[in-house]
């Protein structure tokens, strides 16, 4: 059985224009891309405070203010394409960045296989109106 770890290794590029190795987590229900507060600051990065107070939700359904944004360049770390993006800056430090539905849908980063899906429904219990004889 194959295992899925959303957890992606990425290069990002430094304030110095050098890649440095981050971890990304895809999360699918999260409206935003993110950063942390941390690992922003140990790119050299400061943070552009003009949009500052955006407030959006992660996939658990927490809604976040974001603490500014950063304008990235990065890279699958097995890829090639530099790609540039907006990152809200989260002011949780314990994960590196976060890419949510935006980055997502913008590099088509998740692929559905339709041939292959199984929708899952969530059994719910239903009275029976009246008594079989």
């Amino acid at each position: 059985m194959t295992s899925y770890n959303r957890e992606k290794p990425i290069k990002v590029l430094d304030s110095a224009g050098l890649e440095q190795d981050c971890i990304a987590v895809v999360d699918t229900l999260a409206d935003s891309s993110w950063i942390s507060r941390r690992r922003l600051y140990e790119l050299g990065y400061s943070k552009n405070t003009s949009r500052r107070g955006k407030i959006t939700k992660l996939g658990d359904g927490t809604l976040v203010r974001s603490q500014g944004t950063a304008q990235l360049s990065w890279r699958m770390s097995n890829g090639l394409l530099m790609r540039d993006h907006e990152f809200e800056m989260l002011p949780n430090n314990d994960i590196d960045i976060i890419f949510g539905d935006d980055i997502i849908r913008k590099y088509d980063l998740v692929v559905i296989n339709w041939e292959n899906l199984c929708p899952l429904v969530t059994a719910q219990e239903h009275e029976t109106p009246g008594k079989l004889e």
